[in-house]
C-alpha cells in the first residue's frame, strides 16, 4: 500500500471508507434494536392489520341505509349489536340496522361506512342520524399500514423507535444486525494523570481519552479504554496498541502527532509494520493526523488537545465508524452559510472550528464559537474556513453535525 505524506480532508475520508468494511452479523431480538444496523432486509410477511378496522368510536352503516342518507333521508337504525376492540366473533346487520363499534374493532363484513358517534343522537337502543357519508369513511382497509411483502426496512438501514415498531407490528420478535465495532482508545503522553488522583505540578488531568469514549459511544459504538497512563516511551506505546490490536477492531491513539523528540506513535506503528494510508491533513487541525492499517485493523493517531482530536473525530472517524457499522447512510450535510461575525486570528491554512447555526430571518448564518464556548452550540456546525473567509458575511462550509436535524434544513 502506498503512503500519500500529506492529503485533503475529503481524500483523508475516502481513503479510510475504502478500508473500512462492516463486521460480523448477528441475530437479535427487537428489545435490543435500537441504533444497530439491520444486515439483511426484513420484508412483512403479514398484512397490517389483516382486517378491516374502524378508525373511530361509531356506528356501522349498510350499502342500502348509506344510499338512503346520501338522497336526504333521516334515520333511525336499531343498534342491533356492540363490537370492542378485540373482538372475533362474526357480527351481522341488516338494513335499518348498526352496529356501535370502537376504535381498531374489527369492520362486520356487510358494513359501506362508518359515521362518528358524535354525528348520531344516541338513544340506546337506537340512533337518530342525517348527512352525507361516503363510501369506505372511517374504514381502514387491510393492508393500509404494511402490505404484505412490503420492505420494513432495509439492509444498512440504522433500526429506529419508528421500524421496531413496524417490525413488532407485522409480529417478528427479532432482526438480524451487524456487530458493533469495539474502538480501543489509547491516550498516550507523561504529562497526564488519572482524575481521582493526586494531581503532580507540571502534569495534566487526562480528559481526552473520556472525551474521545463518549465521541466514540455517540455513534453507536463500543469504547474500550487502555492503560490510563502510557508515558512517552516506544516500548510501552508498542505494547499498548498490540494490546488494542487484540481487544479493538479499530484504534484511536491520541498524542504523540507532532515530529518532536518525545513522539513516539509514529515510530512504534512502523516497529509494528503497519501500512499508512496517510501522514497529515492539510488543514488546522489536521497536521500529523495519521491513518495506519495494521493486522486489519484501521488505526488514527489523532492531536492530544480535546479540541483539535474532537474536531478531526467529526470529520474524519464519524464517516468511517458509520460504515463499518454497516450503515449506508455515511455521508456528511455540509451546508453554504454567510459567518453572522468575523473570525478573529485566521492563519493562511485551511481550518476547521466549531460554530453553531443561528437564524437571522429569513436566512440562517454560521455563528463561530469563540474556544470557551466550544461544544455549547444548541445547532452544533463545523466550519470549513478557507485562506481570506473569515469576515461577517464571508460563504464557508459548514457541517451540520446533528443529524436528526437534517430533514428540516
Amino acid at each position: 500500500m502506498s503512503c500519500q505524506i500529506e492529503v485533503s480532508l475529503e481524500r483523508a475520508v475516502e481513503l479510510c471508507c475504502a478500508q473500512a468494511h462492516p463486521l460480523n452479523t448477528e441475530s437479535i431480538v427487537l428489545e435490543a434494536a435500537l441504533n444497530r444496523v439491520a444486515a439483511l432486509e426484513v420484508p412483512s410477511p403479514i398484512q397490517v392489520p389483516t382486517f378491516s378496522r374502524s378508525q373511530m368510536d361509531g356506528f356501522t352503516l349498510t350499502g342500502s341505509d348509506l344510499l338512503r342518507l346520501g338522497a336526504g333521508a333521516c334515520l333511525e337504525l336499531q343498534v342491533a349489536a356492540t363490537v370492542p376492540a378485540g373482538w372475533q366473533e362474526t357480527v351481522r346487520f341488516f338494513p335499518g340496522q348498526t352496529v356501535s363499534i370502537m376504535t381498531g374493532a374489527m369492520i362486520p363484513g356487510n358494513t359501506a361506512a362508518i359515521v362518528k358517534q358524535e354525528d348520531v343522537e344516541n338513544k340506546g337502543d337506537y340512533i337518530k342520524l342525517s348527512g352525507s357519508p361516503v363510501q369506505g369513511q372511517y374504514i381502514d382497509p387491510p393492508g393500509c399500514e404494511i402490505e404484505a411483502g412490503e420492505t420494513i426496512i432495509g439492509t444498512g438501514q440504522e433500526i429506529n423507535p419508528g421500524s421496531i415498531e413496524r417490525l413488532a407490528a407485522a409480529g417478528l420478535t427479532r432482526v438480524t444486525v451487524y456487530t458493533i465495532p469495539r474502538v480501543y482508545i489509547i491516550g498516550c503522553g507523561s504529562e497526564l494523570c488519572l482524575p481521582g488522583k493526586v494531581l503532580p505540578e507540571g502534569k495534566i488531568y487526562h480528559s481526552h481519552r473520556h472525551y474521545m469514549l463518549a465521541k466514540v459511544q455517540t455513534e453507536n459504538c463500543k469504547g474500550i479504554l487502555g492503560e490510563g497512563e502510557v508515558v512517552d516511551d516506544l516500548g510501552l506505546i508498542t505494547e499498548e496498541i498490540r494490546k488494542g490490536l487484540g481487544e479493538g477492531d479499530l484504534l484511536i491513539i491520541s498524542g504523540g502527532t507532532a515530529q518532536g523528540k518525545y513522539d513516539l506513535v509514529a515510530d512504534a506503528l512502523r516497529q509494528l509494520g503497519a501500512d499508512f494510508l496517510f501522514r497529515s491533513i492539510a488543514s488546522k487541525p489536521g497536521r500529523n493526523v495519521s491513518c495506519s492499517s495494521l493486522e486489519g485493523c484501521l488505526v488514527f493517531n489523532l492531536p492530544g488537545r480535546p479540541s483539535a482530536g474532537g474536531i478531526m473525530f467529526d470529520l474524519l472517524l464519524a464517516p468511517v465508524l458509520r460504515k463499518i457499522r454497516g450503515s449506508t447512510d455515511c455521508g456528511q450535510r455540509w451546508l453554504k452559510l454567510r459567518l453572522s461575525e468575523n473570525i478573529v486570528g485566521k492563519g493562511e491554512l485551511r481550518s476547521f472550528r466549531r460554530g453553531e447555526l443561528v437564524a437571522d430571518e429569513p436566512a440562517l448564518l454560521a455563528r463561530p464559537l469563540a474556544k470557551h464556548e466550544s461544544g455549547r452550540g444548541k445547532i452544533p456546525l463545523l466550519l470549513d474556513i478557507e485562506p481570506g473567509r473569515s469576515k461577517k458575511g464571508d460563504i464557508v462550509r459548514a457541517l451540520l453535525l446533528n443529524r436528526e436535524t437534517w430533514d428540516w434544513i
